[in-house]
């Protein structure tokens, strides 16, 4: 499926223009969109099992409070001699701790060289649906932090510090990234 097909049915299914998605296990994986229900209908791909985290991962796809859905429901189709070690692992599960903040910077300005961020207030917004502000005490700190140090590292320009309204740093509330080059480009 071409990059311009695939993201054009992710906002077909964002926008509820479509009910159901299907994926593969590494689209799975780090699909942010607001699904009620997962499916897992294999195991396994090709001769490589499935570990019990990668399960627990595309189950994360739901419930997404984030992106719209207050609930979620995961399914997991294993033949008959699986299931019990399924349902072990699964039940046993483990916590997972989000580690975002250690390289929250990094993670910012992969979403404004992305497109997906190109203000403080859309930084703001992407910040409050991450795992690691929800696991933390729920603080906008960690993302001055973050903005505050990708300016002075001038890899963020006009980016003000989060919260500081539509003129921060004087230049609108834009985010711009520098590329290798050193030219801007506006995002």
């Amino acid at each position: 499926m071409a990059t311009t097909e695939k993201h054009e049915a992710e906002t077909d299914f964002r926008e509820r223009r479509t009910d159901i998605l299907v994926a593969t296990a590494t689209v799975a994986a780090g699909v942010n969109l607001p699904a009620r229900a997962v499916v897992v209908r294999d195991t396994q791909v090709g001769l490589d099992s499935f570990d019990g985290a990668t399960i627990q991962q595309m189950f994360g796809r739901t419930g997404r409070v984030g992106v719209g859905e207050p609930a979620g429901y995961a399914f997991l189709i294993a033949d008959e001699y699986e299931r019990g070690g399924w349902q072990s692992r699964l039940v046993r599960g483990h916590r997972v701790v989000s580690r975002m903040r250690v390289s929250l910077a990094d993670h910012v300005l992969g979403e404004v060289v992305r497109g997906a961020v190109g203000s403080v207030p859309q930084a703001e917004r992407w910040w409050v649906q991450t795992l690691a502000y929800h696991q933390g005490n729920r603080s906008g700190a960690p993302l001055v932090e973050a903005v505050a140090f990708l300016g002075r590292a001038a890899m963020l320009r006009g980016s003000g510090a989060p919260g500081a309204g539509a003129r921060a740093g004087g230049h609108g509330a834009g985010c711009t990234h520098r590329t290798d080059d050193g030219a801007d480009s506006r995002r």
